[in-house]
């Protein structure tokens, strides 16, 4: 089993070296290859080809765990590793693993769970489908003792997801962050004499400066905020940061507010007046951030997990090619909206309930998720990790986003592909055609579609 996982880091290893080398050497193509949403948009990007590994035979006289989780490359390396961890403190465990396409990997987990039985003791599961998941009975309840730790030491927009009906139902291995942080081509500040933005009122100066646009199709990109993640979570972070409120408190939306208007009439101006951006990236699936590190924009709001990407993919140097940035304030407060991302759920009709649910306490302790985290240039979901020295030595860009962490709410109850998705496809109708009379007519019609996928 061991010289197995061994043999896959491996090829883990040489797949992300020719990855890489072929990313830098063709410029990186752009393109998602996954659906909506940070695990469905950009963030998918990332999930290459991977590496679908078969079932061993168990070891004798030990119990098997069966793990799934979605073809990454790093994050294969990064949960085999921690597999083999698991396996040295407790031996009497096998954990065998399966990998399969980021494409169908919700369905495939959505087809074993009906299947009771025949899937995963342990699946890595996007927090957006566990709230499908959860209310149908098909998970186990997280066990008892752990349910208070992820009451007051997990951050709540990391965890919201999994709870239903006041119990928690999977276990978040990060915060996915997509707002607070933003890429920025040092190259090309340097090239224009231009300083980095610092306030609102200076991002706006230099992407009108820089902006250049030959008809409808862009030379050059501002603050190109125009993206599957960026877009959503940029505009209710306007909203929440100067503020306002979106989500009511039986969790259904209103975006009839003066302060959601106004914001989206804002955004709307940089696209259609100011020409800072365009709507390639959510109508011809084009990567925001690839674009960025291929120098056709200079700035551009996303996670920091996108950092990595300008080494590994590019060949670029952080701080010499690119930099990463606290996001300038957009009012008095910081607030913003977050998802709930990548977590570890057990069925409810899993045959190794106690050796899964060990598995999972020990992978998300402090010191093995910061490990995990910075394996996979994640943020920490527990607030007890904060001063953890190996994360911030490891990723010391992350700190701006560390140091606001508190401000998020969670996203509200729906599927964040679609919830994420609707806000996106207002914005190309609101952007190129005269269907809408106006932004008001516009942001009433998301609010009663959005509201109509509410899920609890």
């Amino acid at each position: 089993m061991r010289k197995r996982k061994r043999m896959l880091a491996m090829g883990l290893v040489m797949a992300l070296t020719v990855s890489a080398t072929w990313g830098c050497s063709s410029g990186g193509s752009g393109g998602n290859t996954g659906g909506g949403g940070n695990a469905p948009t950009e963030k998918a990007d990332q999930a290459g080809a991977g590496t679908e590994t078969g079932q061993d035979e168990p070891s004798e006289g030990k119990t098997v765990i069966r793990f799934w989780g979605h073809q990454n490359e790093a994050w294969q390396i990064a949960y085999e590793e921690m597999i083999a961890k698991f396996e040295e403190a407790y031996p009497e465990y096998d954990v065998q693993s399966e990998y399969f396409p980021y494409a169908d990997y919700q369905t495939k987990i959505q087809t074993s769970l009906m299947a009771k039985g025949d899937g995963a003791d342990v699946y890595a599961m996007w927090g957006g489908w566990a709230l499908d998941f959860a209310g149908t009975g098909a998970l186990a309840e997280v066990p008892e003792q752990y349910q208070e730790i992820l009451k007051n030491d997990f951050y709540d927009p990391a965890v919201a997801a999994y709870r239903y009906d006041g119990k928690y139902y999977g276990v978040p291995m990060e915060y996915n962050l997509e707002y607070g942080g933003m890429l920025v081509n040092k190259r090309l500040f340097d090239e224009a004499g231009l300083a980095y933005p610092t306030t609102w009122e200076e991002v706006e100066q230099v992407s009108d400066q820089v902006s250049k646009s030959n008809g409808n199709v862009m030379e050059m990109r501002g603050f190109d905020f125009v993206s599957g993640d960026s877009l959503p979570f940029l505009w209710l972070g306007m909203i929440l940061s100067q503020g306002g409120e979106y989500l009511k408190e039986d969790g259904s939306v209103d975006f009839n507010s003066d302060i959601a208007v106004s914001t989206m009439e804002k955004l709307r101006s940089y696209v259609v007046d100011r020409k800072w951006t365009n709507m390639d990236t959510l109508t011809q699936g084009t990567s925001a951030y690839r674009m960025l590190y291929e120098g056709k924009s200079f700035m551009h709001p996303i996670g920091c997990w996108a950092v990595s990407n300008g080494e590994a993919a590019y060949g670029l140097s952080y701080g010499e090619d690119y930099d990463y940035l606290p996001l300038p304030k957009l009012g008095d407060e910081i607030r913003f909206a977050a998802e709930t991302g990548w977590g570890l759920a057990v069925p409810k009709d899993s045959n190794q309930k106690e050796g899964a649910w060990k598995f999972v306490e020990f992978f998300t302790e402090p010191d093995n998720l910061a490990e995990f985290n910075i394996a996979c240039a994640q943020l920490p979901p527990r607030k007890s990790m904060l001063g953890n020295e190996e994360f911030l030595a490891a990723m010391p860009y992350a700190q701006c986003l560390l140091d606001i962490l508190e401000g998020g709410q969670w996203i509200g109850p729906y599927n964040t592909e679609t919830f994420k998705g609707e806000i996106n496809a207002m914005f190309v109708t609101l952007c190129t055609t005269d269907e809408y009379s106006s932004v008001e007519q516009a942001l009433a019609q998301l609010t009663d579609t959005i509201n109509r996928t509410k899920l609890q």
